[in-house]
């Protein structure tokens, strides 16, 4: 990762600092927090690997019931390093602190030691701790849980008490016997004993000062009373004055004893401290994810990302925070909200240009992919899908944010160069840069030169970079160069709202002209820019975008060819004690979703290759990337349960038999096959006529 103060600036531009203050709030003690609040991410990745673990078991312990009383604990390591510092002995309330987290230290280990197995990972966080239990037990006998000095912290304090409380009582029987006596009474202001200067005093009237022999210690605020301390008990409440000295060294004394005792223990209680203290910072990282359905990472230590359905730990944090109901019903409630985003990148391409709509969710998803790859490198679990792969980087890089420079006098695109020059210089295999508006603020012809250019020194060094942008000439880029593709950001054409999907493959539009349009911009402007843009654009750009829309309605046949299977095997597993009535039921649904997969799939390939065939003219590389696509048709179309099926069928058929094709929606007899080719000669109303083997069904399909 990137130095301290750069790795400030990336904390802050991803809003990581959100995620440690989160963090906070699940530690239950002073020392976890500590952790949570300093948390950075490490170049170890042994140790990030082994923190991961840590949150796995912590996680299962606690589903299981389990227990860490460190509550309690606080950090009594410094206060021991300062009355070390001071030569000065702790008070009895720090005594009560270095007991508590002793005794916490204990608990923890006993409640694990049954989980050495199980629970390795944290068993060896804390098997280190050394045996205190007689100092434990020393401190115990010394103060109690309020922090007071007990009697059995020594045998003379014991009797020094003893001897405080006889001579307290025989003075105050004293003291109470005045408010009693006729020749006294008479010149009392008040019928109760006052206290001044720890010593016991009656309140005389002032005119009466001189009936009652003794000392006077004070006068009321009126001056009507005056308290005076009866010669006659002038010797006990002496006595009781020099036993209270007596008390309050032999009290110093013990305090010092035991601060001597804890100094000599400084080393293991610095290691039971530090043990403590990351149990509870992981007891924290443990309950955080289990909040908000966090999932344990895979990193990858050559940088490749796969995010699957990850969620912005910040919105999810605001939108689980604003929901009612049980952590149950609320973290529903999140997960529901905030729109979940597929990503990947480091494995076929390793730049990847995001497009779409202001707003359409572009900056969250390049920071979504940065917090993760933070979050995985710091120990924590991700927002997404289980086995989702975080890149483990030598470096985040982000310029995200459009704010100027004040103090240095830079313009917005100024400072947005001045970052770039940073992150070209730190750039290398083992990064992931982020890039917001690659070219933006400046004459776009410019922009678009400078940011391909950026990219190709990037790509050169292998950095994996997520870069968003409205500038054509950089989707362009992502078509031309390999190991580049284009993205976007979904648009609803009919809400003119963005949907906050992002689909891998193709370039988005910035949908201006649709949203203006909507917004009431008069007729003859809309078509004034549509006419501009699109004797700017021309026909290639045209074929690209049908390309895409061929595209996403291959992969939403796909999705309803997924759901109705999932229907067939639901339906197949709830009836399962009806045998016969299911076979029936589940052989119509499969034979019905087959039939609309096939007529799905065989409409929408129809149509990318009437486009393609459009395309056969354009230049390379476009070329390239065109056959590239083509084949990624025919493999998402191969891939499915019915090709499987047909294939099968295929190796069963001879001569003669009977098929059904689709496109004739006959049946025709089988004349020859033709293995190599992938086509079967069949007989077409007296018509010799070849058939692709992915045109054949079987005869009894209508």
């Amino acid at each position: 990762m990137p130095g301290p103060k750069k790795q400030d600036g990336i904390y802050d531009t991803l809003e990581f600092q959100a995620i440690r203050e989160a963090l906070l709030g699940y530690c239950s003690s002073p020392l976890g927090r500590a952790i949570a609040r300093n948390l950075t991410p490490s170049r170890k990745l042994g140790l990030v690997e082994t923190m991961i673990r840590q949150v796995i078991e912590m996680r299962a312990y606690l589903e299981e019931g389990g227990l860490f009383p460190s509550q309690g604990a606080r950090d009594a390591l410094s206060l021991l390093e300062k009355a070390l510092e001071l030569n000065h002995a702790l008070d009895p309330e720090n005594l009560r602190v270095v007991c508590d987290l002793i005794s916490c230290a204990g608990r923890i280990k006993e409640n694990l030691r049954e989980h050495e197995e199980d629970k390795a990972e944290l068993w060896k966080i804390v098997q280190g701790i050394d045996d205190l239990d007689e100092v434990e037990s020393e401190l115990n006998r010394t103060v109690d849980r309020g922090g007071k000095i007990l009697d059995s912290a020594s045998p003379r304090l014991a009797r020094i008490r003893l001897q405080l409380e006889s001579l307290s009582n025989e003075i105050r029987r004293k003291a109470e016997a005045y408010l009693s006596d006729r020749t006294v009474t008479p010149y009392l202001q008040e019928t109760h004993l006052r206290i001044r200067e720890n010593r016991f005093v009656l309140a005389v009237r002032y005119e009466a000062r001189r009936r009652v022999k003794g000392i006077i210690h004070g006068y009321s605020a009126s001056g009507n009373t005056v308290f005076i301390e009866p010669e006659a008990l002038l010797e006990s409440q002496n006595r009781l004055e020099e036993a209270r000295v007596r008390e309050a060294r032999e009290v110093s004394r013990i305090l010092s004893e035991k601060t001597r005792l804890l100094i000599d223990h400084m080393a293991p209680l610095r290691k039971l401290q530090r043990a403590v203290a990351w149990i509870d910072f992981t007891y924290g990282r443990a309950r955080y994810a289990m909040e908000y359905g966090l999932t344990a990472p895979e990193l990858d230590r050559d940088g490749r990302l796969d995010l699957k359905e990850a969620r912005h730990p910040v919105l999810l944090k605001i939108a689980f925070d604003r929901a009612d109901g049980s952590a149950e019903e609320r973290r529903a409630r999140a997960l529901e909200e905030v729109v979940p985003l597929d990503l990947n990148l480091g494995r076929r391409f390793h730049i990847l240009v995001i497009t779409g709509p202001n707003t359409g969710g572009k900056t969250v998803a390049l920071k979504t992919a940065g917090l993760c790859a933070i979050m995985a490198a710091a120990g924590l679990h991700v927002p997404a899908a289980p086995r989702s792969i975080v890149p483990f980087c030598s470096s985040v890089l982000a310029d995200i944010g459009d704010e100027q420079d004040i103090f240095q006098n830079l313009s917005t695109f100024s400072s947005h160069m001045k970052r770039i020059r940073e992150i070209v210089d730190m750039a290398d295999s083992r990064s992931l840069v982020l890039l917001d508006e690659l070219g933006s603020g400046t004459d776009p012809l410019e922009g678009e030169a400078l940011g391909r250019a950026i990219l190709s020194c990037l790509l050169a060094r292998k950095a994996k970079v997520l870069v968003s942008t409205h500038l054509s000439r950089l989707k362009e880029f992502a078509f031309s160069n390999e190991g580049v593709e284009n993205g976007c950001m979904e648009f609803d054409p009919d809400s003119l709202k963005p949907t906050f999907h992002l689909r891998i493959g193709m370039p988005g539009e910035s949908n201006a002209i649709r949203i203006a349009r909507r917004l009431g911009i008069p007729a003859g402007i809309i078509e004034d820019a549509e006419e501009q843009l699109s004797a700017h654009r021309g026909e290639e750009h045209d074929l690209m975008d049908g390309i895409a829309r061929a595209r996403i309605q291959v992969e939403h046949e796909l999705a309803e060819a997924r759901s109705r299977t999932q229907e067939t095997e639901r339906l197949k597993e709830e009836a399962a004690s009806d045998k016969e009535e299911v076979a029936g039921k589940k052989a119509m649904l499969e034979e019905e979703a087959e039939r609309e997969i096939d007529s799905s799939l065989r409409s929408s390939r129809e149509e990318i290759h009437a486009v393609l065939a459009r395309l056969r003219f354009v230049p390379e590389p476009h070329k390239q990337a065109l056959r590239e696509l083509e084949e990624v048709v025919e493999r998402i179309v191969e891939r499915t349960s019915l090709a499987a099926k047909r294939r099968e069928f295929i190796k069963t058929l001879r001569k003669g038999d009977m098929v059904y094709i689709p496109r004739y929606r006959e049946k025709c007899r089988v004349l020859r096959l033709k293995k190599k080719e992938k086509k079967l000669e069949v007989e077409y109303r007296n018509l010799l006529v070849d058939i692709p083997f992915s045109d054949v069904m079987w005869p009894h399909w209508f």
